[in-house]
């Protein structure tokens, strides 16, 4: 949770409703989490070359609420901002923002897109994310770095103490195509460490992405999407002998048909293939565990209506 005072939330809070903006992270999740098909002001955490796009930009995320035993926990909190750098915005736009559990879980994925360790412990829950832009021409760029840090200390565990991060690195363009289309790609690589009481065997991912936004026709568009995603983790010591290695190659289109001034049909398919492994089977594997999976969706739908209901509410 973030520790800051009440004016100063309720500052933003003011700041965010005086000017027009997306929702994010509920608009998304609202039309069946299609984030790949649709123009979210999220795009700036996973399609880099888009943070030019949405200068002078405040963004608070209040969170998705869920019960944890007897504790309550948030997930996708957002607190930041964007502005131009330089006179003219010669200097590009620039973005900090501080989020809260906003790794991607596999349900949602308007924010970091990489698979992330699951050794044992969980991730950390904080982050922040330190992001740039800009405009040349016809096309834009983006570069952002993330850093997740956290500890834990138990008493009497052996080792008693362990630290886990991870930090990535992410790259983008948007770009041209012509009087009607125009597209974004993107490539973010990950990196775990910290001392879990042993060193890293394997510890990294990466991502790639691209997209295109077609209007083929004055009230339809038509967007392709294909991204492959993979990643290996594994401990050198006994705390995770074997590791895991995780691949996931995706394609799929989606048409936003609208409907009229005020309505936005979304229509998405996908196909998706997914292989994970362990990393290393050795004599501490069982004979009857698993260990590899393949899993194929043919094919997965998204459906979702956007509806500007009046002229504050959609």
């Amino acid at each position: 949770m973030f520790k800051v005072t009440k004016i100063f939330v309720f500052s933003l809070l003011v700041v965010a409703l005086a000017a027009p903006s997306f929702a994010t992270t509920s608009r998304v999740q609202a039309l069946g989490g299609p984030a790949r098909y649709i123009n979210d002001d999220s795009d700036i955490f996973r399609w880099y070359g888009t943070l030019p796009s949405y200068t002078k930009m405040v963004m608070v995320e209040a969170g998705q609420a869920f019960a944890d035993g007897d504790a309550v926990d948030v997930d996708y909190q957002a607190l930041g901002f964007t502005h131009n750098w330089g006179e003219d915005h010669w200097l590009g736009t620039w973005g900090i923002f501080l989020l809260h559990d906003n790794l991607d879980d596999g349900s949602f994925f308007a924010f970091n897109p990489l698979f992330t360790p699951g050794i044992e412990v969980p991730m950390p829950s904080t982050k922040f994310v330190l992001s740039w832009g800009k405009e040349l021409g016809s096309l834009a760029l983006g570069f952002t770095f993330t850093r997740t840090d956290g500890s834990i200390e138990i008493t009497g565990a052996d080792p008693p103490k362990i630290d886990m991060n991870f930090t990535t690195i992410g790259g983008g363009l948007r770009f041209d195509l012509g009087e009607n289309a125009y597209g974004d790609a993107a490539v973010t690589l990950g990196f775990s460490g910290g001392d879990l009481g042993g060193g890293w065997d394997k510890s990294q991912a990466y991502n790639l992405e691209a997209r295109v936004f077609w209007e083929f026709a004055d009230d339809a568009t038509l967007v392709p999407w294909i991204g492959y995603n993979a990643g290996e983790y594994a401990l050198t010591d006994d705390i995770a002998p074997a590791g895991q290695k995780l691949s996931d190659i995706g394609i799929g289109a989606a048409l936003n048909w609208d409907i009229n001034t005020n309505n936005m049909l979304i229509f998405a398919a996908e196909f998706d293939q997914m292989k994970w492994e362990l990393s290393k089977v050795d004599d501490t594997v069982a004979d009857d565990e698993i260990t590899k999976i393949d899993g194929t969706v043919l094919p997965k739908f998204y459906i979702g209506l956007e509806s500007d209901i009046t002229s504050w509410f959609t």
